[in-house]
C-alpha cells in the first residue's frame, strides 16, 4: 500500500513539475526561477531574448549576475523596474 502510495505520489509531483515548466513556457513575461542560494534553475524563453543570452549561458549561475547598472537599466527600459 505505501509503495502504491509513493507511486501516485511521484506521479502528481512529476505532472505539477510538467504543468509548471509549460506554463513558464507558454507565458510572454519573462520569468527566472533561482534556488535558496541564488543560484538559477529555470529561465523562461521570454527572459533569454530579453537579455540575449542562452540557456546553458545562465543555468547555475548566481542571480547577482544581474546586479549591475546595466542590468538594472535593461530593466527599467524593458518595464519591468521603475527607477
Amino acid at each position: 500500500m505505501a509503495q502504491a502510495l509513493s507511486s501516485i505520489s511521484q506521479s502528481s509531483t512529476a505532472h505539477n513539475v510538467n504543468l509548471f515548466r509549460e506554463v513558464l513556457e507558454m507565458t510572454m513575461d519573462s520569468i527566472a526561477v533561482i534556488d535558496g542560494k541564488g543560484r538559477l534553475v529555470h529561465v523562461n524563453a521570454p527572459f533569454l531574448a530579453m537579455f540575449d543570452y542562452t540557456h546553458d549561458e545562465l543555468i547555475g549561475k548566481n542571480i547577482n549576475v544581474f546586479s549591475s547598472c546595466y542590468f538594472l537599466l535593461l530593466l527599467a527600459s524593458a518595464g519591468a523596474l521603475r527607477l
